[in-house]
Parts: structure tokens; sequence; C-alpha cells
């Protein structure tokens, strides 16, 4: 008896632990002045070329102009720049471990967001990285809270729809 409890014990924990390091967002948004002025993103080399078309898909399905440019390039300052770096990771197979997009005018940061997928048991950390981008983009910009972000991509894959 006193066996089966421990395995109930740790069966219970390990649910438990896996349940609180599932993928989440934090950060918070642009001021709602600076979200139509032109946006200039500086390409990040250390980064998979998906995570760029994503930002890009965002910001012309959201209306937003832009420009790319490499990192070291001269741009105008009074733009919104955007800079980010994501990182894969394998486990059974390849997902967004981690990511960050920061927004910046003049020179100050404005606003952040970040990703996190913990390297653990939780299945959740599995699915398209573009849409985990998407959310990023949309917590930058305040159509969602790094909150109900968090809580879209831990649903069901059936009840994502925002």
């Amino acid at each position: 008896m006193l066996k089966q409890l421990s395995i109930l014990a740790v069966a219970l924990s390990c649910l438990v632990l896996s349940a609180c390091s599932s993928p989440h967002y934090r950060g918070h948004a642009l001021a709602a002045e600076t979200s139509n002025q032109m946006i200039t993103i500086i390409k990040s080399p250390d980064t998979r070329a998906g995570f760029l078309t994503a930002m890009t898909d965002w910001l012309t399905d959201n209306g937003y102009r832009y420009e790319v440019v490499d990192a070291g390039s001269k741009f105008k300052p009074d733009n919104i720049s955007l800079e980010y770096v994501g990182r894969w990771r394998w486990d059974l197979a390849l997902f967004l471990n981690d990511a960050r997009i920061e927004a910046f005018t003049d020179g100050q940061r404005a606003a952040y967001v970040e990703y996190k997928a913990p390297n653990n048991f939780n299945g959740n950390k599995f699915s398209d990285a573009e849409t985990r981008i998407d959310y990023m983009m949309d917590v930058l910009f305040g159509k969602l809270s790094s909150q109900e972000a968090t809580k879209v991509i831990n649903l069901p894959q059936d009840q994502t729809d925002v």
C-alpha cells in the first residue's frame, strides 16, 4: 500500500511540475502613440530565417510599414526598431525553445516580449513556431496581453481560435 501511494505521489508531482512549466509569454506592449510609425527590423544573423519571415508576414497582415536592415546598418533613429533572437531545441522534434523581441524608440527600449518553452515532458512546446511568433507580435503591439497569449498557446489545439 505504501509503495502504491509513493508511486501515485511521484506521478502527481510530475504532472504538477510539468503543468507549472508550460510554454509562456512575458512582456509589455508598445505605447499606442508609437504604433503607426515606420518599423525597422534589424536582422539577426544567429536566428533561423523563418523567424524574420513570421515577423514580416505579421506586420504585412496587420498593415504596418517596415524595412529590414542588416545588423550594424544605419537606420532612422525615430523609427521603431525591432531586434529579435530565437533559439530552437531538439526533444523528439525540433521546437522553438525561447525567443525575445525588443522594440526601441529613440534608442530606448520601449517594449519587449519573451517566449519560453521549457524542455520538459509538457507536449505544448511542440507546435508551429510561426504561430508562437505571431502571438509574440500580438503582445508587442498590444493586441493580446502576455497572459492572454500564454493562455491561448496552452489550450488544446482545437480550441486556439482567438
